[in-house]
């Protein structure tokens, strides 16, 4: 029994390591999609585009534009909510799973649009180690050296990379507390 326990945690070890490699080669192709971002849409090929609904495109602009024109997330907040303009959202799970719904927005909503990478059309994976999700920030812009996989051009784009850039030295800028990354 002692054996058999032991060549049994062997093979799961093995197992996972065998699926964190496939999970990583996945990721080196820019094909490993963890979920549905706003804006974009799963294809059926498995391929991430931009959502073909022109509204659901005119609002994640719209959420860009408002960021330039005003400065700060938390006043694109207000101004959506005052607006009373909702963010299209397509959940990932449960029975109205990809079915296009419109929700209030939210400034972590908000400012995960303006934080990923995928806005600018770059696949980026491992983008904030274990470590370092507590750590401060002690620079503006993501550290892309860091990241396990930064495939740039590889989706389509609502905004240029640097725009992005831009938008990220911003966002740390206006931070209020340490731990922005």
């Amino acid at each position: 029994l002692g054996m058999k326990s032991i060549m049994s945690e062997m093979e799961l070890h093995t197992m996972r390591g065998r699926l964190q490699r496939g999970r990583m080669n996945k990721a080196a192709r820019g094909e490993l999609f963890m979920a549905e971002r706003v804006g974009y849409v799963f294809l059926p090929d498995g391929i991430m585009d931009i959502d073909p609904d022109e509204e659901v495109q005119a609002v994640v602009r719209l959420v860009f534009e408002k960021f330039d024109e005003l400065g700060a997330c938390r006043a694109v907040f207000r101004d959506l909510r005052e607006q009373q303009i909702r963010l299209p959202i397509r959940p990932h799970t449960g029975p109205q799973r990809g079915c296009l719904q419109w929700r209030d927005a939210t400034p972590t909503t908000l400012q995960n649009i303006l934080r990923h990478p995928i806005y600018a059309g770059v696949y980026a994976h491992g983008r904030q180690p274990a470590a370092s999700r507590t750590a401060a920030a002690d620079e503006p812009c993501p550290p892309q050296q860091e990241w396990k996989v930064f495939l740039p051009d590889k989706l389509p784009a609502y905004i240029s990379w640097e725009k992005y850039l831009e938008n990220r030295r911003r966002l740390w800028a206006n931070r209020t507390r340490s731990g922005f990354r």
